[in-house]
């Protein structure tokens, strides 16, 4: 008897675990669809990447509209603290929705760059370049990824161009990869104190310039259940060693792009267009128009070396390159390389960008402290209207933000995502449902096995028991019971009805 009772109480419980447990996958894989990404999709989005002297590089645009586009600014030439003039850039686009392939030139004092760009670190790795291209007439607007915490998804894409007299694209190359791989923090001191700016993985493609070598992506796109967006560029790599050409432990950051666009707005005086389905989680993040990274107070990266920029150019003699000593001083800011802006190890300390830009890291980088203010006048700023790039000191926009600081970047929001909490909403009340029909048929069970007001059967055949021994035992007289209130109301009335009787006959006679 009792077995057959454990066992019923254990079937129970296992229908009750198995049951919230299929609620729960059920919900979660719902809340955790992944969308896949093919080349296909990726077509579907404007793409484009920067020509330099006519000469195709890996360094992919991110497309705000037909007039301007982010690009990483270690992809640009720079000599004494400004933009070589010598070098023609432009930019080829590919086709997206069928359009034709195009290209267009971008005046140099046309390019932005962000004024705390830092080639040492490669910390705010942007820059962003303006143009005028309208195709058949009709401009058009790029919508940029901005909430992270709704990415269920992230693709790594590499365009290239095969003939740029022709115009003729590749076909793009894609992987889904959303893992942070390990020891992304310890290779890049950077990515540890930025891990909201970056994305890190190992992952990578052929190379397009030396069939011995692998190379990053270009670009990475933000996926959700019902589309994608384009999120961030390649901004540099970090190695263990002085390989470049793609070993196993090459690790690539791409810088993401949504903590970059008030900034973006407040240089082009409009707002880029967003692909965000969650408006009301993004409304929670914190999005300052000064927003920087913060620079690391000591950037020992255990010997790696550091680069980025054009990785055709970078891989062109087998990506041989001489290892860095990645060493900083805190103070070691925006210093533009007069020679080679793609290396993080030789940099021009006597930089007039240096110079000036070490007056906002002294008191123990205020960036980490959050104690700065806005970039004032005096740090190189200049009108709302003027950016042009002869040297980019001056360029520091300062169309910034009054009274922001930098701590306003670690009040990210860093809530739930909307699928938790629609996971949440409706796996609670199921689970609860679950819970209240169990208890209910527990309740129903022990009702129907012990019956309110009926005695036990244990106890029924000890009674039964007791009164058989009694009648078995002889001479024992049987114990009184005592009379109920229908017994002593029958006494009475007999009672009575004897003394009419005897009344009657005491008259007779």
């Amino acid at each position: 008897m009792i077995y057959k009772q454990r066992t019923t109480w254990i079937q129970l419980f296992q229908f009750a675990v198995f049951a919230i447990y299929g609620l729960l996958q059920t919900v979660y894989c719902h809340s955790t669809y992944k969308r896949s990404v093919s080349i296909e999709d990726i077509e579907k989005n404007r793409g484009a990447i920067l020509i330099k002297n006519g000469n195709p590089t890996s360094c992919e645009c991110a497309l705000i509209d037909n007039k301007a586009a982010f690009v990483a600014a270690n992809c640009l030439d720079f000599t004494g603290g400004s933009l070589n003039k010598d070098i023609k850039y432009e930019i080829y686009f590919d086709g997206g929705n069928s359009q034709s392939p195009a290209k267009t030139s971008v005046e140099t004092g046309s390019i932005i760059v962000h004024p705390f760009y830092n080639t040492k670190t490669f910390a705010n790795n942007l820059a962003i370049l303006q143009y005028d291209f309208t195709e058949h007439g009709n401009s058009w607007n790029n919508k940029i990824a901005s909430y992270r915490a709704e990415w269920s998804d992230i693709a790594y894409v590499r365009r290239s161009i095969d003939d740029t007299n022709l115009m003729k694209w590749n076909s793009p190359k894609v992987e889904s990869y959303s893992n942070i791989d390990d020891g992304c923090d310890k290779a890049s001191t950077l990515y540890s104190k930025n891990t909201d700016t970056f994305y890190c993985s190992l992952i990578y493609t052929s190379s397009l310039s030396n069939s011995a070598c692998n190379m990053p992506y270009g670009s990475i796109y933000g996926i959700t259940s019902n589309g994608m967006g384009i999120a961030g560029i390649y901004s540099h790599s970090v190695v263990y060693g002085d390989d470049t050409c793609g070993g196993d432990k090459e690790y690539h950051y791409y810088t993401v792009l949504t903590n970059y666009l008030k900034y973006a707005r407040s240089v082009l005086g409009r707002t880029p267009k967003e692909f965000v389905e969650d408006k009301d989680g993004l409304s929670n993040v914190r999005r300052i128009i000064n927003y920087r990274m913060k620079w690391p107070t000591s950037a020992n990266d255990n010997g790696t070396l550091m680069f980025g920029g054009d990785m055709l150019a970078i891989q062109k003699d087998s990506g041989s390159l001489i290892q860095s000593d990645s060493t900083l001083d805190s103070t070691e800011t925006n210093d533009i390389n007069d020679n080679d802006s793609h290396r993080s190890d030789t940099v021009d300390d006597n930089s007039s960008v240096s110079d000036d830009n070490d007056k906002l890291q002294d008191s123990k980088d205020k960036d980490d402290t959050g104690d700065d203010a806005d970039i004032d006048a005096n740090n190189g700023n200049i009108s709302e209207t003027d950016h042009h790039t002869s040297n980019i000191v001056s360029d520091n926009s300062d169309a910034l933000d009054a009274g922001a600081n930098s701590s306003d970047r670690d009040s990210a929001y860093t809530g739930p995502s909307k699928g938790a909490v629609i996971a949440m909403s409706v796996t609670i009340p199921l689970v609860v449902i679950v819970l209240a029909i169990l208890a209910y048929v527990l309740f129903r069970k022990h009702r129907k096995k012990y019956p309110l007001g009926k005695w036990r059967k244990g106890t029924i055949k000890r009674k039964s028991t007791v009164r058989a021994l009694i009648e078995e035992i002889g001479g024992a007289s049987r114990p009184e019971v005592l009379p109920t209130y229908n017994d002593l109301y029958d006494m009475r009335t007999l009672s009575f009805q004897e003394q009419q009787v005897g009344s009657e006959q005491a008259l007779r006679h």
